[in-house]
């Protein structure tokens, strides 16, 4: 988790922090196995790290606290928004290709991030979508399903706006890249790149 406010560093920042060109140099001279390192701040196997804590390290200083209150703009990795909704990191990213949860706000150092407002405040899957729905409650999945509606016609004209910049540079706008700009899996990547290439290609043969 990135509090709020804070950033992060990788392996590569944090190596140059003490003056160190390379994470294979930085892991020979044992930077990251250094107890006196602070803990990483990430869920996954890409490790993070606070940027003052780190740096405070590297000169030599106290280490600063992190806050410990939650804070509505702390940034979250897939494993601790699941948390929250109280599902399986495997589950959660599968919600958030298929819509039922909500695109990555952003990607700091490759790994997609959620704000907690953003997982919070999104609208809970309902029968069928990995969450569970009591039966009668007839209003939610309708909400639901405006939203992931309105959220794939903007991922779809997102896409369309990346293919024709891809287009005016001369590049290859590809299903990963897709991916990786909206926080989505590559599957949906790919999807939304067809779909958004389908209507250029309707557009363009409606006006010749």
């Amino acid at each position: 988790m990135i509090r709020a406010g804070r950033t992060a560093v990788d392996a590569a920042d944090l190596a140059r922090l003490h003056g160190i060109t390379s994470v294979v140099t930085a892991r020979k001279k044992g930077l990251y196995s250094d107890p006196t390192l602070p803990a990483p701040i990430s869920a996954t196997r890409k490790r993070l790290w606070d940027r003052d804590q780190a740096a405070a390290h590297a000169a030599g200083e106290p280490i600063p606290e992190l806050p410990a209150e939650d804070d509505p703009d702390d940034l979250l990795e897939a494993q601790e928004a699941a948390a929250l909704w109280e599902i399986t990191p495997k589950r959660w990213l599968k919600n958030v290709a298929e819509d039922y949860a909500p695109p990555a706000s952003t990607e700091v150092y490759g790994v997609p991030h959620w704000t907690r407002a953003t997982v919070t405040g999104y609208p809970r899957p309902g029968a069928g979508a990995g969450a569970g729905r009591p039966r009668g409650a007839r209003d939610s999945r309708p909400r639901a399903r405006s939203i992931r509606d309105e959220q794939h016609q903007k991922r779809v004209r997102q896409v369309q706006e990346m293919a024709k910049t891809a287009a005016a540079e001369k590049r290859e706008l590809t299903g990963p890249d897709v991916a990786v700009e909206l926080g989505v899996s590559r599957a949906q990547g790919r999807r939304l790149l067809n779909i958004a290439l389908g209507l250029q290609a309707e557009d363009a043969a409606t006006h010749h």
